[in-house]
């Protein structure tokens, strides 16, 4: 069969370019050096091109910060990019390598290098909301929250801000002294969640200073950036009550949030990544972003 049919650009090119080294870090033993990439996915046509630069979504994957498998959603983060958004995935150091700070220290490095070389990869770093999930989650919040403050201060690229328009939080912890497990318990596996023991070094019940400056909820101020929150109701990783805690705090101190609870969804389950909230996702975007 031979035929001539018509076909409708109905979707743009989207171009995906990999393993972008943001950094080099030493771990917590500095016997090891290990390359921190960034995976960035944007309109392909022209692929860097400075005259027409995209805003950024900069992703967090979640992983218990023990894990960062940052190429994990990128599939389901296509429609961002397709919208005009370079979505940009960020490694960072998890517990195992180099415990907290290390991580939110890594996700601000990432912030300022997207802008002292946003021209050369076609980026307009200036117009950056960070969307994270899980424990992706709570360094996307941290980050958002402690914006050009010296809390996470690192030596890279000094005097570049990381302030960030906004914030994506998708079912992350916001008060590590609450999570469950938080405490050792008589006849429980201390290991129940090693995620969060591991990335302060103990219990956060055994070190309060240091869960509560690994908790976003520390740092709400009234001049937060917006936040669009979503947890699912269902989850039996992190509970709902951190999202709904976190979303009263931004609303006690007069800074913008909105919370959606998703009835009957897990941790990182389907239901995230399904076209109702992607497009609660896309108007978030344009509002802050355009």
């Amino acid at each position: 069969m031979k035929e001539t049919i018509h076909v409708p650009v109905t979707r743009p090119d989207v171009g995906f370019y990999t393993d972008v080294a943001y950094a080099h870090r030493m771990n917590a033993w500095n016997y090891h050096l290990l390359p921190l990439h960034l995976h960035i996915m944007k309109p392909a046509a022209p692929a860097f091109a400075p005259e027409d630069p995209c805003p950024v979504v900069l992703w967090l994957v979640g992983g218990g910060f023990q894990g960062c498998a940052s190429m994990r959603h990128i599939p389901n983060l296509l429609p961002y990019a397709e919208a005009g958004y370079a979505v940009v995935s960020a490694e960072y150091r998890v517990s195992g390598f180099a415990p907290y700070p290390a991580a939110v220290q890594d996700v601000k490095t990432a912030i300022r290098f997207l802008r002292v070389y946003q021209r050369d990869l076609g980026l307009d770093a200036s117009r950056m909301v960070v969307m994270g999930e899980s424990a992706g989650a709570d360094l996307a919040a941290l980050a958002g929250l402690t914006g050009d403050r010296e809390d996470f201060g690192t030596t890279d690229f000094p005097g570049v801000s990381d302030k960030v328009s906004g914030v994506v939080d998708l079912y992350g912890p916001a008060d590590l002294l609450s999570m469950p497990g938080a405490a050792p318990e008589a006849g429980k596996n201390p290991y129940e969640n090693a995620g969060i023991g591991l990335f302060l070094g103990d219990y956060p019940s055994q070190c309060p200073d240091r869960a509560r400056q690994a908790s976003p909820i520390t740092y709400v101020h009234r001049d937060a950036p917006p936040f669009l929150i979503f947890h699912g109701t269902a989850d039996p990783v992190v509970p709902a009550e951190q999202n709904l805690q976190l979303y009263d705090a931004l609303q006690a101190a007069g800074a913008q949030a909105d919370l959606y609870l998703v009835e009957g969804a897990g941790h990182a389950s389907p239901e995230f990544f399904q076209p109702e909230i992607q497009q609660r996702i896309l108007a978030f975007l344009k509002g802050l972003l355009g």
